[in-house]
């Protein structure tokens, strides 16, 4: 028998694993209650395997940290009281105080890894840009509006109507978020065109504060309530205030902008977040301006410029470590939030789970559809068909796990959100091998370039 790899082992052990959980399953079904701990331990092995197994061929290795999130849905529904709450007595610590924070430490990865030259396009390409960004605000909550009924009719009838509402309303904010980093991997391994995909990506991000309110407002108004400023200054703290401080960061850390272009720009951004936090005063009548205001501006303002500088100084300019340290960091976010938001309602996608699933999956693919003919039918080339459909297709689920505290209980609202996000990396992966099988004719690049 021939030596094997390590991803060859663990595709063998991942099988063996599953067999291990689907008789454990099996043993627990008929009273033998001694068998769901180890169905659950096997079957979140089963996952971490396959990760590894999956970097054995090509058209797969986008699917390995998919099965990471998978195993903190496994360890999530096996075992959810460990990641509820931490401690007892009077003072407990709750888990979901964890989302914010992280998904902050997210978008700040986001917003690291861009610059304002990559908002150039905006102006090079305006027409276009313009209907990737009406595309992905539009068809993603039209799309959902259409499932609904289907929701409502084969809904568990254990569920009130309020919680109907409230999964109902979750899936309207992922549908109603921007462009996720995803789509940008993505459009890259379909070799598509990456340069519009951050154009987009960035562009629906920016406009994200002041166009996602009022589309939930619209869309899902009627079935929850909602603050609308309290929204609008939410995004702007988890996801506007994060990315600026991200480019703050790479701003001193690359340190390749001249004196006037930086003060431009951190006079723009301070302007900015001063004006933000206004909204706070708005929405909340407890809101301290002055002390939230000067909390903001040390975090997101002059903390990131410190730090920068002081990298740029110690790493001269290489980006290497900085990069691999903030895609980690990530990667733990997307793990933990996944992990909390299912265990807090794991009793709810118990009972709805395979509906929610199966909805998602119908939402997603159809969004790749709707993005793909929405580019063809204003005769765009295929490369940009290929990106527009990622980019329409793919929300940013990890802003919308976060704002989800902001429209209700994590555990109703939080639920599309936390499986929007394996889904569209799985199928979206799957397109992306697809694409990339077909190499796009040589005289479309031409005529794109």
């Amino acid at each position: 028998m021939k030596n094997l790899s390590f991803n060859q082992w663990a595709l063998r052990f991942a099988l063996l694993m599953l067999v291990t959980a689907v008789v454990g399953m099996i043993a627990t079904s008929q009273q033998y209650d001694a068998f769901y701990f180890v169905a659950g331990i096997s079957a979140v092995l089963f996952c971490l395997a396959l990760s590894y197994g999956l970097k054995e061929f090509q058209p797969t290795k986008g699917l390995s940290f998919t099965m990471w999130i998978l195993a903190s849905v496994c360890i999530a529904m096996f075992f959810p009281k460990y990641f509820i709450v931490w401690g007892t007595g009077d003072n407990p610590f709750v888990l979901e105080k964890l989302i914010t924070p992280l998904l902050q430490i997210i978008m700040f990865g986001v917003g690291a890894q861009l610059s304002f030259s990559d908002l150039a396009g905006v102006m090079k390409r305006p027409g276009t840009v313009a209907i990737g960004v009406i595309g992905r605000y539009t068809v993603g909550p039209l799309l959902v509006l259409a499932l609904v009924p289907i929701f409502r009719f084969f809904a568990p009838e254990a569920f009130t109507p309020d919680m109907v509402n409230m999964i109902i309303a979750g899936f309207i904010l992922v549908a109603v978020m921007p462009c996720g980093l995803a789509s940008n991997v993505m459009v890259m391994l379909a070799n598509a065109n990456v340069a519009l995909a951050v154009t987009i990506g960035a562009t629906t991000t920016l406009l994200a504060p002041f166009v996602v309110p009022p589309l939930m407002q619209l869309f899902a108004g009627s079935m929850v309530e909602l603050n609308t400023w309290g929204m609008m200054f939410n995004i702007f703290k988890m996801v506007a205030f994060p990315i600026i401080a991200g480019f703050i960061f790479n701003l001193f850390n690359q340190n390749k902008e001249s004196v006037k272009t930086k003060i431009i720009q951190m006079s723009s951004f301070f302007a900015l977040i001063v004006l933000a936090s206004l909204l706070g005063l708005l929405a909340f009548a407890s809101f301290c301006y002055f002390k939230e205001t000067a909390i903001f501006l040390g975090i997101f303002f002059v903390l990131p410029a410190v730090v920068g500088y002081l990298l740029n100084l110690k790493f001269e300019g290489d980006q290497t470590l900085v990069k691999k340290t903030l895609g980690k960091l990530s990667q733990i976010g997307i793990f933990t939030i996944v992990l909390v938001i299912t265990a807090a309602g794991r009793d709810a996608l118990a009972a709805a789970g395979g509906l929610l699933v199966t909805l998602v999956i119908l939402h997603n693919t159809l969004g790749y559809g709707a993005g793909y003919c929405l580019a063809w039918l204003f005769r765009m080339p295929e490369i940009d068909r290929r990106t527009l459909a990622f980019e329409v297709g793919m929300p940013n689920a990890g802003a919308a796990s976060g704002l989800a505290m902001a429209i209700g209980p994590i555990a109703t609202a939080g639920l599309a959100p936390a499986i929007y996000g394996p889904v569209m990396n799985i199928f979206g992966s799957t397109l992306a091998s697809i694409w990339k099988g077909k190499p796009i004719k040589e005289e479309a690049k031409t005529e794109e370039k």
